[in-house]
């Protein structure tokens, strides 16, 4: 998987160095309290290089109500709670297809729910990983994780870093292509004034805004 990341094998075509930091299975128990969430590998652990790329990410849960969730910059990738069992079942991802997917009963066993990703998204300076629980009533554990990361740890020319952000963005857009925010309130609608009310007003839009008072920018006398 290292190899195929078109990042990866970038640094490796340029004769960068990097490292790959690899989990192949903790299955040490991780308590998540109500709407909590746990740091992985552990508290305030941040990944760090001049570069980065998630490679793989997956988590067991004993509930659907488990997720997955990333942090890094720039721009702020952050999943927030989008990925949960749950969420992902009821959108019908779970076949290893998705470059996001789950496994729950009776695939896995009774009381066993998984959730993988295997996309590649890159990052910049730092990447925090998680497991969070989605239910504000009861807490639930993580059974187990796996994640696969590679970070550059060589400093290239700046003017080498668009490639990433341009694929940060892109990997934006994906994001609010599948889970839109909702929208916000609606503008404020100013209404147009009739030539009646214009000529009641001694002081219209137009004198205001000639004023330096309307929006525009002031005229100078």
């Amino acid at each position: 998987m290292v190899m195929t990341s078109p990042l990866v094998a970038d640094w490796i075509g340029k004769g960068l160095s990097y490292e790959v930091q690899l989990e192949p299975g903790s299955i040490t128990p991780l308590a998540i309290p109500p709407s909590g969430r746990v740091q992985i590998p552990g508290p305030d652990y941040d990944f760090k290089g001049y570069e980065g790329v998630l490679l793989s990410f997956s988590a067991t849960f004993n509930s659907a109500l488990g997720g997955i969730s990333m942090e890094a910059e720039p721009p702020a990738l952050d999943w927030k709670e989008r990925y949960t069992v749950n969420i992902l079942t009821a959108r019908g991802l779970t076949r290893p297809a998705n470059i996001m997917y789950v496994s729950i009963p009776p695939v896995t066993a009774a009381g066993v729910f998984s959730i993988f990703n295997e996309a590649d998204y890159p990052w910049l300076n730092w990447c925090r990983l998680y497991v969070f629980n989605s239910d504000a009533v009861n807490p639930i554990t993580c059974t187990s994780y796996t994640y696969m990361i590679a970070m550059l740890k060589q400093q290239r020319p700046a003017d080498c870093c668009g490639r990433i952000i341009e694929e940060l963005r892109r990997i934006e857009q994906l994001l609010e292509g599948l889970y839109p925010m909702p929208p916000g309130p609606p503008e404020p609608i100013t209404p147009t004034p009739t030539p009646e009310e214009e000529a009641d007003d001694p002081i219209s839009v137009k004198d205001l805004t000639i004023a330096g008072y309307g929006g525009g920018e002031g005229v100078d006398d």
